[in-house]
């Protein structure tokens, strides 16, 4: 019976059933961020929410927890480097998919939690969405494309 735990091949399954287990944990899973694309979601979300024209939607109508967003100049500039507009920052904070590791909720000083949401916009552009969840005016501090590099100049 001892042979058999100094066996190569049990050692590989050993080591194969450990990595599975590490992979397949919860931080892998769908609330911190492994979002499937639009194709495989449900048909009540491939369409995008009607708001009256997209167009018409703008950085004065993002809400996070019925409190208007104040978007910083850096959220600003990434956004538009990285075409995406408030429209879609506000589809990817509806659709509430946080990436934990990503977020921050320690406040120091003069600081805001920082919670990191990541979703998939109505062009199925994969995204991520810092908000600075301060307690009089939330923030965006700024907008990632998860799948795209972008020569963005901000500062």
């Amino acid at each position: 019976m001892k042979q058999f735990f100094f066996h190569p091949l049990f050692r590989i399954f050993l080591i194969v059933v450990i990595i599975t287990s590490i992979l397949l944990s919860c931080e892998y899973g769908p609330k911190h961020g492994n979002i499937h694309r639009m194709k495989d979601r449900p048909a009540s979300m491939q369409q995008p929410i009607s708001m009256g024209g997209t167009e018409d939607f703008t950085e004065s109508d993002l809400r996070f927890h019925q409190k208007r967003v104040v978007v910083t100049n850096h959220g600003r500039c990434r956004m538009r480097c990285r075409q995406i507009d408030a429209f879609e920052v506000q589809e990817v904070i509806d659709q509430d998919q946080i990436n934990e590791r990503k977020s921050n909720y320690l406040v120091s000083s003069g600081k805001c939690p920082k919670i990191a949401y990541e979703g998939y916009t109505r062009d199925d552009q994969h995204v991520r969405v810092i908000v600075g969840d301060c307690k009089d005016d939330p923030i965006i501090i700024t907008v990632i494309d998860l799948e795209n590099e972008y020569e963005c100049h901000c500062d």
